[in-house]
């Protein structure tokens, strides 16, 4: 039997450019991208949910992902062109599925099967170390953790990249805990 260090093992991650950090997003929690067209606004009372828009033939509802990080974090897209990947709401975690069907089945012109994310299009997929990604310290790990942010990693870029996890951010906008203070 072969040793199998799983520490070196690479995944392929999602890379979200901006001009001041980057962040960086496990490639399965998305199905697939494409790009943004006739993209409507629509009636919400959730800051970063309120536009859809219509891929094969479906009405879906969009979250300002990009918007949400370059305000949260202060940072500045590179570039005004933007992307939206698409999450399969059947892979939604048992905590996060609920919420997100209680979303979408509150307008009943938007598919119950997808949803899609806004990001920059300043990315891409890039293979990552598991053992380059430095966990936050365990004193703030947990509230980190719960605003959807696990870890960093210092590649030779000179800028500092944040493992986050969109379907936890995307909780947390849903909730309404959005700028809620991260300081620990």
């Amino acid at each position: 039997m072969e040793d199998y260090d799983v520490l070196s093992e690479e995944q392929d991650f999602l890379i979200l450019s901006y001009e001041e950090i980057d962040f960086f997003v496990n490639r399965d929690q998305f199905s697939s991208s494409t790009s943004l067209d006739d993209v409507k606004k629509i009636k919400s009372s959730i800051s970063y949910i309120n536009q859809a828009f219509k891929y094969n033939g479906q009405n879906i509802l969009l979250f300002d992902c990009d918007r949400f990080l370059q305000d949260l974090y202060n940072c500045s897209n590179t570039t005004s062109s933007r992307l939206c990947l698409l999450m399969k709401i059947h892979n939604f975690s048992d905590v996060g599925k609920p919420l997100v069907k209680r979303l979408l089945g509150a307008n009943h012109s938007i598919s119950d099967e997808w949803l899609g994310l806004i990001i920059s299009s300043n990315s891409e997929i890039s293979k990552i170390s598991i053992n380059e990604i430095y966990l936050s310290p365990l004193g703030v790990r947990e509230k980190l953790n719960n605003h959807g942010l696990y870890g960093c990693r210092f590649p030779s870029t000179e800028k500092i990249q944040f493992f986050i996890d969109l379907e936890m951010i995307l909780n947390n906008v849903i909730k309404g805990n959005i700028g809620e203070n991260i300081n620990c």
